[in-house]
Formats: structure tokens, sequence, C-alpha cells
């Protein structure tokens, strides 16, 4: 359903782009842009974190909506458009609700809107209008977050709820300052250019930033127009706001905007080309910049494809962990009316590491060690793993039993609610006695070394082992 969903909004996008160019752009571009879209890599990040993907795709079908219902606006007055605008409105309500990172693809989407509505005007919209236009675009999603705002609090204030562990974690620093701020620009760098010389999905959107800074200096100097400036600078602000305001801790999978930049970026070249190419003896030139363009979409769409198949292998191999370990303490002679604690952290076979992980010995691996520590950072991760260094990738990296054994620091929550999906029932231990029993973990046996069950006075501990290989 999701992946349905997703091809629907890039069909829906594809309206948008068509509109807002004023049918201008070539027929091809369209069809690239939506096979961009859908196999930009980057989108496994929100697959393999369960229970985001119909979000997120319903997010995507309902921005594209947004912006036709918005564009169609521009052609109403009275009561009309302020219908139209409280139905958008509406949409931004839910678009909050969904996932709040779509703010900014509502923001990156009007930024693309109003590039393409002025590169292929009859002539140049005044700066003045512009900001009219703007403003006209803001209104239904300030309207949208405040009313999600309000909604919330009353909901929360009538029945009494509480926020939850991600909720109630503070975003800001402790000790806020400059070189805090200075930090978190060098980790949003790591991640978002730096990553791209081991993560095929940011190499990729590295190099859209650097293609994209040059066309707006092109445009600008071309067409003479600010307003260019404003628009690029709010598709930058778009890409990397949610990182600056969590100080560095920039996530893939709330990078919504993403897929959507860089697909506009390079239907944007295939369309310079195109235009290039445009008279009757450049046909094959034309060709061939089409299927350089349907290349890269072929290794999205493998790279894609590869992320899937490793979070299955990696699926695979824990589900059969669980199911040995659940096993085992069913038919152990232990008291079973006692809690179960799992502790420690399962290291993942050299199988599954070798293809989420760059090695200690690994070029990719010292030549970003070199950059980044060039920059004053610190990549040292020996303390996780001794020969697989560095996850590149986030939600696919590393074992999600270690992940659930204490997920948002609770006892096994996640753990044990995967163990119901499998078909296993164990008492949930408490979160003090979690934390005394975890510092045995260095002592206790590990899996599967034989006794890495024990069975101590008031619960039965279950230690996976120390991580490290």
């Amino acid at each position: 359903l999701a992946i349905f969903l997703l091809f629907c909004a890039a069909a829906f996008f594809c309206v948008v782009l068509k509109n807002a160019s004023q049918n201008s752009m070539s027929y091809a571009v369209y069809p690239m842009f939506a096979c961009l879209f859908v196999s930009y890599p980057l989108i496994n990040e929100i697959f393999i974190y369960n229970g985001a993907s119909i979000n997120v795709c319903v997010g995507y079908l309902l921005t594209g909506i947004a912006m036709l219902i918005m564009n169609h606006t521009f052609e109403l007055s009275g009561k009309k458009r302020i219908k139209f605008l409280i139905f958008c409105a509406l949409i931004c309500f839910f678009l909050m609700s969904l996932y709040e990172s779509f703010i900014l693809v509502y923001v990156l989407c009007v930024c693309i809107v109003l590039v393409l509505k002025n590169l292929y005007a009859a002539k140049e919209t005044p700066f003045k209008a512009t900001i009219t236009e703007i403003l006209f675009y803001a209104a239904p999603l300030a309207v949208g977050i405040a009313a999600e705002f309000v909604f919330g609090k009353a909901v929360i204030a009538v029945f009494g709820l509480s926020g939850g562990y991600a909720a109630n974690t503070l975003i800001l620093p402790e000790h806020f300052s400059v070189s805090t701020i200075i930090s978190a620009l060098y980790t949003i760098f790591r991640r978002c250019v730096l990553s791209g010389i081991g993560y095929f999905p940011v190499f990729i959107f590295a190099a859209c930033l650097l293609i994209s800074a040059a066309q707006c200096i092109v445009i600008c100097i071309k067409r003479k127009n600010i307003s260019y400036i404003l628009f690029y600078a709010g598709i930058y602000l778009s890409l990397f706001a949610l990182g600056l305001i969590k100080f560095g801790d920039m996530k893939y999978r709330t990078s919504q905007t993403f897929a959507l930049f860089t697909s506009f970026t390079i239907i944007l070249v295939l369309q310079y080309f195109l235009t290039l190419f445009s008279h009757r003896g450049a046909k094959y030139a034309r060709y061939a910049t089409v299927v350089l363009c349907g290349l890269l979409v072929f290794y999205q769409a493998a790279d894609l494809s590869r992320h899937f198949s490793d979070d299955y292998q990696r699926w695979e191999e824990e589900r059969n962990v669980l199911i040995n370990v659940g096993n085992q303490i069913a038919a152990g002679e232990y008291s079973h009316d006692k809690p179960v604690i799992f502790i420690g952290e399962y290291t993942l076979s050299d199988e599954i590491m070798q293809n989420k992980f760059l090695r200690s010995d690994d070029e990719k691996y010292k030549l970003l060690k070199k950059l980044w520590t060039g920059m004053g950072g610190n990549l040292d991760n020996t303390d996780f793993n001794e020969t697989y260094v560095l996850g590149l990738a986030q939600n696919e990296n590393g074992s999600v039993i270690t992940w659930a054994v204490d997920g948002f620091e609770e006892c096994n929550t996640e753990l044990l609610n995967i163990y119901r999906y499998l078909g296993y029932s164990f008492k949930q231990g408490s979160y003090e006695r979690y934390l005394e029993v975890a510092k045995m973990s260095e002592e206790l046996p590990s899996y599967p070394e034989s006794g890495f069950i024990s069975e101590l006075d008031d619960c039965i501990v279950v230690n996976f082992g120390s991580g490290k290989k």
C-alpha cells in the first residue's frame, strides 16, 4: 500500500511540475522525475523504520494535492478562494499529525513551484509580488501548524495524556554556545556530504547540492532577478532546518525533502540539455542524455534493492536467534512466573556486517576519517566494534535485538513486542532491575555460549553479549 501511495504521489508531483512550468518542459522530464523520486535509495530508511512508511507516503501524496489546490486557488476569488485555503490548511494540519518533517516538504515544494513559475513566466515577477505569493503559500501552513498544536494540547489536557520518550526528550544541548552550533554544522556536513564517500544516497544528494548551487548562480546572473536567491535559500532551509533545530541530530528517516530535491535538481539538468540539443542534428545527443538519466535510475533502484535485501537477511538471522533463545527459555527448567530480562548486545554475522559497515582498513573509511579529523571531528568507534567501525546508513545499521533490549529507555519493551509477534510471551521486568543486571553482561556467558541464560532469585537473565567483534 505504501509503495502504491508513493507512486501516486510521484504522479501528483509530476502534475505540479507541469502546471508550474506552464507545460513548457519536455515530456521526457516528467516520467524521469517520477522514476528518480520513487527509486531514490534513502527511502530505505523509511521503509525499514517499520510503521512510518504509510505515514510518509500519505504525506507525500497530500503535499502534492496541497500544491495543486494552492495553484488552483490563485485563479479563484472571494468565498471560493477562502474555502480552498481552509481545505489546504486542513491538509497541512493532517501533514503535521502524520510526520512533522512534512512542514519542510511543503516548504520545498513551494520553492520548487516558485522557481519553475518564474523560469517559464512570460515576464519576470516583481519582487514585491513574489513576497506576496510566498505569504499566500505560507498562510495555510501556518494555520495548519497552529491548529495541530492547539488540538494536540487540548487532547492531552482532556484525556490526561502524557508525552512518550521521544516527546519528552529535550532537543537543545545542556550547554548552549557557539561551539555547539559549529559542532552541529560539522555533524550535518558529515552526514549530508562526507558520508557520500560510502553511502550512495548521500553521494547523490551531495552532488545535487553542488549542481543546485551552480543552477542558482547561473539563473540569477542570466535573469538578473534576486528572487531566485530567496527561492533557493528556502530550498536549502527545507533540507537542513531539522538538523539545525536538533543541533546536528539529523535522521535520514526524517529527511523526506532529499528525494524531491535530488529529483528536481536532476530534471532541471535534463531539461537544460534537452533544450540545448533541441535542433535536429543533435537527436542522438538527446537520446544519450535521457539514457544517462535512465542509468542513474537503474543504479538507484539497484542500490535500494540491495538495502532491502540486506535488511531481510538481517531479520532472518535475528529472527532465528530470537526463536532459538525463546525455545530454550520455554524448554528449560526455569521458574516461568519470574520476569525475563534481556541484556547485552547481539553481534551480527560477518556476512551482514560487511554490507552495512566500513571496516577499519577500508580506503573509504580512511579517507572519511582523514577529512573528518581535519575538521576537528572524531570517527573512532572501536568501543562499538573493533573491525566494523562505521555504519553510514542509520536505521539498518547494527542489530535490532541490541536496539530493542533497551529501546526508548525501557526494559525490553520493544524486544518483548517482537517476541509476541513470533508467538512467545514473557513477563517483563522493571527498568531499575534491568540497569542493575545489565552491569553483569561482561561477567556472564553470552549467546550462543553455554549458560547465556541464567536464573537469579527474582528474574531470568538472557545475555546477548558485548556486541564487539
